[in-house]
Parts: C-alpha cells; structure tokens; sequence
C-alpha cells in the first residue's frame, strides 16, 4: 500500500467554503477515484503548512493512475479556489501520521 499525502494552506474567509467543499465533494471524488481517506491534520500553532490530509491506494500503480486521471486535475482545479500551497507526494505507507 502507499500513501498519497497532499499539503495546504486555506485561503483567508474560505474556511466555510473550503469545509463543504472538501466534506462534501473532494474527500468523496477522492474515494471514487480509489483511494481511502486517513488522516486529516490542522496546524493550528507553528510553521509549515495548515492542512495535511493523507489517502491510501491499494498499490502505486492506483495511485499513479489516479494522479494521471483527468478528474483528478478537475478536484485540484476545485481545491485550489479555496486554498493555496498545495503540494502532494506518493510514499510508502506506514503507521499514522507522516511527513
């Protein structure tokens, strides 16, 4: 299994916005698509980015597909109206909270 794990920022006076948005559409497409929410992490104090949200695939060639698939670019189009910095990676999965 790996890990898709997706880093960002939300943008000032979107946090309404942002919480429908990822409850009711990103986090469901996310799971469509084939992958399986984790974890969700807010960075209420320090630096680094605000948000850390992380979702499994069954293998790398799930998550590669699911990077390559043209819906995927549509929710990032969607996310990005709400925040800022996103930044993603696929890494092996282990445990719970990873950097």
């Amino acid at each position: 299994m790996v890990k898709l794990l997706m880093t960002w920022n939300i943008k000032p006076e979107h946090e309404t916005e942002y919480l429908s948005f990822i409850n009711h559409h990103f986090t469901p497409g996310m799971m469509q698509l084939g992958l399986e929410p984790t974890e969700a992490w807010y960075t209420y104090w320090g630096d680094g980015p605000q948000i850390t949200m992380s979702f499994v695939a069954e293998s790398l060639d799930r998550a590669k597909a699911v990077v390559r698939d043209p819906q995927w670019a549509i929710y990032l189009d969607q996310l990005a109206e709400h925040v800022s910095d996103i930044q993603y990676k696929v890494i092996p999965a282990f445990g719970t909270f990873q950097i």
